[in-house]
């Protein structure tokens, strides 16, 4: 079995990496607000993009991505077995969600999954990440696109026959990002979610 010591090392570097809260530091630097007293309170992408503009947006989605780079880099630099990668992809994505630089609060984690799962399965990651868009796009439901992106991971993975943990832990994850989503779940079927809007940003 591989060293359990490395094994927390790696899951404490991931978590830290998670914690780095993107869209919190793009607010403070671009309007000088702190972005969970604004639009839905949350720390991600989606509310950086309504919040802040698609600026504002895609700098906390960049970095989203760069941060799950760097605690998936570990394990690749380590060599480590999967295990690791499954480790530091868990880590990573509860860092962001209860962010140890923000009283254990952040985001719902659907960059930071998606981001995982394009690194350690590029087909099914692209692929996902098609879907959302066209989700999206269709609806103008972010919550929508991310959920159904979220499980259309574990279910690809198991059409495709790709080993069991493999599927568990893209089972995982979306699990998490439903049980993030609850409420957006209860106004989809209370017809009150709010449609996402490219043409203006809410005010700050």
């Amino acid at each position: 079995m591989y060293n359990v010591q490395v094994l927390f090392y790696i899951a404490i570097f991931a978590y830290l990496c998670g914690s780095f809260p993107s869209a919190f530091l793009v607010g403070k630097a671009m309007a000088q607000i702190d972005i969970r007293q604004h639009g839905s309170g949350n720390v991600g992408s989606t509310n950086a993009l309504r919040t802040l503009g698609v600026k504002g947006g895609l700098l906390s989605l960049l970095g989203d991505i760069a941060k799950t780079i760097a605690a998936l880099t570990l394990p690749y630099y380590l060599q480590a077995p999967q295990l690791a990668f499954y480790i530091a992809g868990l880590a990573v994505v509860c860092g962001h969600n209860w962010s140890i630089f923000l009283r254990f609060k952040g985001g719902k984690g659907v960059a930071v999954s998606a981001s995982v799962i394009t690194l350690l399965y590029p087909l099914v990651g692209i692929t996902s990440l098609v879907l959302l868009v066209f989700a999206v796009w269709r609806s103008k439901f972010v919550s929508l696109g991310s959920i159904l992106m979220a499980l259309f991971w574990p279910f690809t993975l198991w059409m495709s026959r790709e080993p069991l943990s493999d599927v568990l832990f893209a089972l995982v994850l979306a699990t998490a990002i439903v049980l993030q989503h609850r409420g957006n779940i209860q106004r989809l079927m209370n017809g009150t979610e709010r449609k996402l809007s490219f043409s203006k940003k809410e005010q700050v």
